[in-house]
């Protein structure tokens, strides 16, 4: 049987679909660096493409952003909602939405409200300028 998925394409090869698999579209430093900067039951908002909802899941956080995922999201009015309720961000390097004017607008919000707070090897966490946590 097989089910949908937005991560099919990504698992081309495999022959099972299970949280073993997804060793192929998720980094564990990524989900380690999740971990480490955020609190167990805390929602997260990040942008990884078709694979933040994989990320959140392995870190067993709830997303935070309005769409998951988030590249899907398709109008300023919606990236106004998630930005808004958010005060900090982790975006996968090269992380990019399915529209150029909502990438366009996405890092106005970001450059205009939001700092760079940290740094993995692939993930940048941004913070709204008037909080500051890490």
């Amino acid at each position: 049987m097989e089910y949908p998925s937005l991560l099919k394409n990504e698992l081309i090869g495999v022959d099972d679909i299970s949280l073993e698999s997804w060793q192929y579209v998720t980094h564990p430093d990524v989900v380690a660096f999740i971990r480490q900067n955020t609190r167990a039951g805390e929602r997260v908002a990040m942008l990884a493409k078709n694979r933040d909802w994989a990320y959140l899941l392995e870190a067993q956080r709830a997303p935070q952003f309005y769409f998951t995922p988030s590249n899907a999201t398709f109008s300023k009015r919606h990236l106004d909602l998630s930005l808004g309720m958010i005060d900090r961000l982790f975006v996968i390097r090269g992380h990019s939405f399915n529209y150029p004017e909502i990438d366009e607008a996405f890092w106005e919000v970001i450059s205009r409200d939001f700092a760079l707070a940290g740094r993995s090897q692939y993930v940048d966490v941004y913070e709204r300028k008037s909080v500051g946590r890490m």
